[in-house]
């Protein structure tokens, strides 16, 4: 195996992902950003932390059930 090709996996690296993604959507919440656009030049206008909730969350929580 040449070193390119090596694959290196972090113990608890999920888990540890999981709180950063927490701390996050905390601070979307504390810093009242929630409902601001995603991306003002998408057209959906889905807000912040719903888009959070459905790329990052979601995933997450999946991976720990």
């Amino acid at each position: 195996m040449r070193v390119a090709e090596q694959e290196t996996v972090v113990n608890g690296s999920a888990r540890l992902t999981k709180q950063v993604a927490d701390a996050l959507f905390a601070n979307l919440v504390t810093l009242n950003l929630r409902d601001i656009p995603s991306s003002p030049a998408l057209p959906e206008g889905i807000p912040a932390a719903q888009r959070f909730t459905y790329v990052i969350n979601t995933p997450l929580a999946e991976r720990f059930s």
